[in-house]
């Protein structure tokens, strides 16, 4: 049996802006400095994991 959770966490309200959208902004197809979309959530994110016991 798999288990699979997704959890959106927003730190300094990152969300507040709306998360996810259609990118905005940028600078050519590097898309340095464009805001929202997979590209800006990336520049505000890091991957940690993290571990919780519970019963």
């Amino acid at each position: 049996m798999q288990c699979k959770a997704h959890i959106v966490l927003f730190i300094n309200n990152y969300g507040a802006a709306g998360g996810v959208a259609l990118p905005f902004g940028g600078v050519g197809s590097s898309g340095h400095g464009r805001d929202k979309g997979f590209e800006g959530l990336r520049s505000y994110t890091r991957i940690k994991t993290v571990a919780i016991k519970h019963d």
